[in-house]
């Protein structure tokens, strides 16, 4: 499981995390923040939880944290259909989602840990796809030859010859609402620390100018954690950080009750 990586806001310490700099003191806010953190501790779905999503509607309306040209009713609801379908599909997900929608309510990002074939790339292409047709969306699949060109976009050449060296930034990470980062740890440090004013600042130095970034939520994946002092400030931008474990899919629970009724008749 991954080790928590924010001193004063990480929701793997549980009930003692510190989520003043999010919504405060509020008892609720707390309760919703110290829920189980993996997919084998019992289900705490916010659907379980109307008086959280209450708070957190009206808390999010005040601060004007909802994504851009989406009311937090329309998240919500984009959010229950979606899941309903994703359910389908990936097992063992209900936390995951729990903190997807707190991520997405409170503009803050999610890192999503877990072993190949447990669902999370499909999980998070899928959340992207939800918000596609109303907000800007960017996805990379991070390698070892991924470029800050990739991520933040080319530098014309004119602006080489002239010596400003700023990047056209369209359809960049940076100008993005939504960016879902597939194997996350297969990039270089330097690409993850690239990554870090941009997540918590939402500033990108571009050249000789400072840019605004419209980041609003990133959800990153990968089959393994790495440690240094680099991915560390990577990891501390993810407010939520979850652990899918391998679990017996639905198929895989069938086949084990048939062989378990097999027996018991023989």
């Amino acid at each position: 499981m991954l080790e928590p990586t924010r001193e004063n806001a990480s929701v793997s310490s549980g009930a003692d995390a510190d989520v003043n700099s999010v919504t405060g003191d509020d008892a609720l806010a707390r309760e919703a923040f110290s829920m189980p953190r993996t997919s084998r501790e019992r289900d705490s779905d916010l659907s379980e939880h109307p008086e959280i999503l209450s708070y957190l509607r009206e808390r999010v309306s005040e601060r004007e944290r909802a994504i851009p040209d989406i009311r937090c009713d329309q998240v919500l609801a984009k959010l229950q259909h979606g899941f309903e379908h994703i359910a389908r599909h990936v097992y063992g997900y209900e936390q995951a989602m729990a903190q997807t929608k707190l991520a997405l309510l409170t503009r803050n990002h999610q890192f999503i840990l877990g072993p190949t074939g447990t669902g999370k790339s499909y999980y998070a292409r899928a959340v992207l796809n939800l918000f596609a047709n109303d907000v800007r969306t960017y996805a990379n699949q991070f390698t070892l030859e991924t470029t800050e060109d990739a991520l933040f976009g080319l530098i014309p050449m004119g602006r080489i010859t002239d010596g400003s060296g700023s990047r056209n930034l369209n359809g960049s990470f940076v100008l993005s609402d939504i960016a879902f980062i597939d194997e996350a740890f297969d990039g270089r440090d330097d690409l993850l620390r690239s990554m870090l004013w941009p997540m918590s600042d939402r500033q990108y130095r571009n050249g000789n100018s400072c840019v605004d970034s419209t980041l609003h939520t990133v959800i990153a994946c990968s089959n393994y954690s790495r440690h240094n002092q680099k991915t560390e400030a990577f990891l501390d931008r993810f407010l939520f950080q979850l652990e899918i474990a391998h679990e017996l899919s639905p198929l895989d629970r069938k086949s084990t009750r048939l062989n378990s009724s097999h027996t018991d008749i023989s």
